[in-house]
Formats: C-alpha cells, structure tokens, sequence
C-alpha cells in the first residue's frame, strides 16, 4: 500500500510539473511594441497572435489577428471584436454630402489683431494671436489657432476644417490636420491616433502611429513601432518600407535614410539619388546640402551633381542667392556656384534678408552688412 501510494504521488508530481511547464510554454504575452495603448505584437497561448493597434489591452483600431488554424483577419478591431474591413469603396466617401455641423464662424478681427471662433450669437468662444488657415483644397481649408496651455505654462494647438464662408463644418478639436484629398482628411485626434475622416468629420479609418503623414497621391506614411508602414490614401495596408527614416515634405525629393546613409527618392519612393550620404538636408530651391563625413559638407543639384565640392564645415541654405558657410571655425558667404563672394571673416554669420545680414566678429559685436560685404547701418 505504502508503495502504491508512493507511486501515486509520483505520478501526480509529475503531471502537475509537466502542466506547469506546458503553461509556461504557451503564456500569452506582448511580444513587441506597445499592447496597452498603442501598437504591438501579442501572441495567445492558443497559438494565435494579433499584430496591430491597441486601447486599454484591447485589440482596438487596425489589426491582423492569425489563429491557430492559419485563418487570418485583416480589419477594424472594437474592443476585442472584429468589425470588418477596413477600407471603404471611393464611391461611398464621395456619396457623403459635405455639410456645416456647426453654427461657428472663424476669421480675423483686425481691431483686435486676433483670430477668432463665434459662436451662432456672436459670442467669441476662442481666441488667439497666432492661428491662420490653409489653401482651401476641395471647398474646405484646414484652419488653427495657438492657444495658452493653462496647467503647463505652455501652449498648444487646435485644428478644424472651414468652408469657404468661414462656417466650421469641423469643430476645433483637432491637434494636427491635413487637406481633403479624394473627399479623405488625414488628422490627427490625439496624442498618437490618427483618423481618416470624410467631409463631415466622420472617421472612416483609424490608427496609431508615432507620426503620420500623407504623401503624394498614393501613401500615407506612418511610423509604427520603429519601422515606417505605407497605406493607401483609404488606409488599406500596403508594406513595409524598408527606409529607416521618411521626410514629411510635399516636394518632388524626398529624403530618405536606408543604412545609415541617405538619399533621394520621387513621391513614390523610387530612388533617385542613391543612399551614399554621411547626412543630408532636404531640397529647398533646387538645392540640397550633403555631407560625406563630418565637416565635409557640400550641394548637390535635383540629378544628384556636385555642384560645390563636399570640403566646407557646414553650409546654410541659400537666402537671396547667398549661403553662409563655415570654414576652420569662420564664416563667409558664397554663391549657388560655390563662389566665395565675402570672405572668411566672421564670428557669427546669419542669413540675408531684405539684402541685408547680420554679423560679428570676435567681440561678438553685432553689425549689418549689404551682399558685397559692406557694413551698412
């Protein structure tokens, strides 16, 4: 009896530590990222794993989720629950009716110097010194206004959308916010979410990135969990990019970085100019400044040629057909030939404006001068 019962409990010991271990094997857990409130990767001990965007631990936003079975889901995801498909035909946004659902007004009041919201009797609801609007782009201008942070001491932005009698069609509740294309807004709602709303502010698509931005008329770039995802202009996930980093620029050279080094690529990401640089600056002008190491800066035209050598320890950017450059700790002006038109001679050496820029030497003692070097009052 005594040996039976030794061996029972054997036998129990063992099943209890191989359950153990079985359990330990097959825990669900947050692989990558971020599967609180944010995007990450989070595998279930059934043997199924979701990789998308998250809210209080649940699955909430744009997702995939791959179960043990090999069936997989691509979609909105609301609180655990899958929703559907993501994407909305173009048809259906168009079919939206772009309509006021607000009695706000917003414009300048030019006795005040601020810019203001109203509210339906006239009554100022919000105001500030510093707002403005953008283009208008398919009857509706994104507009701002920078307002007084009370609990920082700071301050913060908020963005609507307005038509073209400045009625807010979309209430100032936004903290970032692009132009309409395609009848599609891409905003920004808070902290880390993005939306993309239709002409009513309806949000037919939403995610979480550390950044978003649109670019061209094909993507949508966001930075997910340190790697830059593309999506459609609907939000539909397209790939990966295998760029380490994207400018947020809407000109026609975008610069990227792949392996450490930078380049050039179109709005569509097709390379241009081949990742070869130390460091870079974006284009302004048809001008960019590259470097191939440290202190060795240089400009390069849109085909990618050298148009002032890669020998200078830094160069601004051009400002009135001049760009200060620094050499063995001085600065000079010269032209967009590389033509040294002021010599090497200051301290400190800002940009022209208006022809004229301000300059020191040693004695830190601060003076105008004209584009031939002139010192003027």
């Amino acid at each position: 009896m005594k040996i039976k019962s030794l061996l029972s409990t054997l036998l129990l010991s063992f099943s209890v530590c191989c359950l153990a271990q079985e359990l330990i094997v097959k825990e669900s857990k947050c692989v990558s990222g971020d599967c609180t409130n944010g995007y990450g990767r989070y595998e279930f001990s059934t043997g199924e794993h979701y990789e998308g965007e998250w809210k209080n631990n649940k699955r909430n936003g744009q997702g995939t989720n791959v179960y043990s079975t090999g069936t997989k889901k691509t979609g909105i995801w609301k609180d655990d629950i899958y929703i559907g498909e993501s994407t909305p035909t173009q048809s259906a946004v168009n079919n939206i009716a772009s309509a006021p659902i607000t009695n706000e007004t917003f414009g300048y009041n030019q006795i005040s110097g601020e810019y203001e919201i109203k509210d339906a009797s006239g009554n100022v609801t919000k105001h500030s010194k510093t707002g403005g609007q953008y283009d208008p782009a398919e009857g509706l201008s994104v507009a701002f206004l920078r307002l007084e942070d009370d609990w920082e001491g700071g301050y913060y932005y908020e963005y609507g959308f307005i038509d073209s009698q400045n009625k807010v069609v979309i209430p100032f509740k936004l903290n970032d916010a692009e132009n309409f294309f395609n009848g599609i807004a891409l905003v920004n709602t808070w902290d880390k979410h993005y939306e993309l709303i239709n002409k009513t502010g309806k949000p037919i698509n939403a995610f979480v990135a550390d950044i978003a931005f649109s670019m061209g008329d094909n993507y949508i770039v966001a930075k997910q969990n340190n790697q830059f995802n593309l999506f459609d202009r609907m939000g539909k996930f397209l790939s990966t990019s295998k760029y380490e980093d994207i400018d947020n620029t809407n000109t026609d050279m975008v610069r990227v970085k792949y392996n450490n080094k930078y380049g050039y690529t179109d709005q569509d990401l097709n390379e241009l100019i081949p990742m070869i640089y130390f460091n870079a600056e974006p284009y302004e002008d048809g001008f960019a400044r590259v470097s191939s190491g440290y202190y060795q800066w240089g400009v390069i035209d849109p085909t990618g040629k050298v148009i002032i050598p890669l020998k200078y320890q830094y160069i601004e950017s051009f400002h009135e057909g001049l760009a200060a450059f620094q050499q063995d700790e001085f600065w000079g002006y010269m032209d967009t030939t590389g033509k040294i038109v002021i010599p090497i001679k200051y301290f400190y050496a800002n940009n022209f404006n208006d022809g004229r820029a301000d300059v020191s030497f040693v004695d830190n003692v601060i003076f105008y001068i004209n584009k031939r070097g002139e010192r003027i009052k």
